[in-house]
């Protein structure tokens, strides 16, 4: 299910109603969907629960939660006051919205055309260069760094409040969660000797998904967080948060470690290749780690291992690995700075990111295909096999009117054409002259 993304948000955001509600919207703390987007022509709804200088709209998919976005050259907003906004450059575009409006947000990907409609009415297009993203999610933001702003979104999983007219839309159009269309579509497949075939467009890798949401208790969304020893309250789990951080008791060394292992539960087990992390207090910093793994939980092997200080600035480590592992510990066995103390702050740990797959064809059916698998698996688009109408020369015909019988009237003409110079004949003109 299309949602707001629990991972990817702010340190102030609460997010509810099955993770379409999002509250406490703010400059420096904002929300973006999951699901993001590479092509295709999509439709969603979000309702304006609580307007603090709002801002909805689409953006890059890497584009950060925690830090102000209104600026960026990756974001295209409708503001609450009708102004449209990129790049921090603002221009009239409709009238401001208020508590209750529904707002519409329809992208065009394949065109560029980024169009917002409210409460029903189609503002017209704000903007008709936002294919120069090479992905993109829906984004809610706020243009100020208190209050309370909020939205609550329909990617499709019910009706449209106003959905749009199909007749003014383009073909295809989807609701953002793919489960819907919103508009007419034309689908084709191709006939290859007696198999219907279908063309796939290059599926680009997802880049590796993030897997712990920020952690407000130990065990949470089925992962669980332990530590070798805490100082006061800071526990392990308050590693993942942007805000807090965990602190061990006493300094890390060969023969006193310190760690925090993260559990993803049996049967639930991750293909880890890469992790986030900084050091949370600047006088208590890890100076050796391991990065380990284990679906045990006493067992771990060493997946990368750094002599590398951890500073208050966030850095990503990478390594490689195919092996699902249920357990895996940031393990420090060096610290330094005040008493010695290990410290770690804004824990991430990222999937093996999906491969590309490259364009390829794929064999659907050796019958004719009903209505709803045109629909569900027909390809949109014949751009692959885009042909240039060309009337030829004309080509003299040999007259072989001897081949009639006694008695027959008329005359025949006969020429060969070499079918592999034209691959598509759609009319052949004759006259006899």
């Amino acid at each position: 299910m299309t949602t707001w993304n629990p991972i990817e948000k702010g340190a102030t955001i609460t997010l509810s109603n099955e993770n379409l509600t999002a509250n406490n919207i703010l400059q420096q703390s904002s929300v973006k969907s999951t699901d993001p987007k590479t092509s295709g022509i999509w439709f969603c709804e979000v309702k304006v629960d609580a307007l603090n200088y709002n801002c909805i709209g689409i953006g890059s998919n890497d584009l950060p939660m925690t830090s102000a976005i209104g600026t960026n050259a990756n974001y295209f907003f409708y503001y609450y006051n009708g102004a449209k906004y990129n790049s921090g450059v603002a221009t009239t575009y409709a009238p401001a919205y208020a508590v209750g409006d529904i707002i519409g947000i329809l992208v065009d990907f394949n065109n560029g055309e980024l169009t917002f409609y409210k409460n029903g009415v189609n503002l017209g297009v704000a903007y008709n260069n936002i294919n120069k993203l090479s992905s993109f999610c829906i984004i809610a933001s706020s243009g100020t760094t208190t209050g309370n702003g909020g939205f609550t979104a329909n990617f499709g999983a019910t009706p449209f409040k106003y959905p749009p007219n199909s007749n003014d839309l383009p073909l295809g159009v989807k609701s953002y969660d793919d489960s819907q269309f919103i508009s007419y579509e034309s689908k084709s497949f191709i006939l290859h000797n007696g198999i219907f075939k279908k063309y796939n467009k290059k599926i680009p890798s997802d880049g590796g998904e993030k897997l712990i949401a920020p952690m407000t208790k130990p065990t949470q969304d089925g992962i669980t967080i332990t530590q070798s020893s805490s100082d006061g309250a800071n526990y392990g789990y308050l590693a993942t948060s942007p805000t807090s951080g965990w602190i061990s008791s006493s300094g890390a060394t060969p023969t006193n470690p310190e760690w925090i292992t993260i559990d993803f539960g049996f049967g639930n087990e991750k293909v880890v290749t890469s992790y986030e992390a900084k050091a949370y207090l600047g006088t208590a910093y890890i100076t050796k780690h391991k990065f380990q793994g284990s679906n045990n939980g006493v067992d771990f092997v060493d997946l990368f291992d750094t002599t590398e200080h951890m500073t208050a600035t966030l850095k990503k480590y990478r390594f490689s690995n195919d092996i699902a592992y249920r357990f895996y510990r940031i393990y420090a066995y060096g610290s330094s700075g005040g008493n010695g103390r290990a410290s770690l702050g804004n824990v991430q740990l990222i999937q093996k990111p999906t491969p590309i797959k490259n364009p390829f064809w794929s064999d659907f059916s050796t019958t004719l295909t009903n209505s709803i698998q045109f629909s569900e698996h027909g390809m949109g688009s014949l751009a692959p096999f885009t042909r240039e109408i060309t009337e030829i020369e004309p080509i003299a015909m040999t007259e072989r009117s001897d081949i009639l019988s006694v008695g027959e009237v008329g005359k025949v003409f006969s020429e060969t054409i070499d079918l592999k110079k034209y691959i598509d004949i759609r009319a052949i003109k004759t006259e006899v002259r």
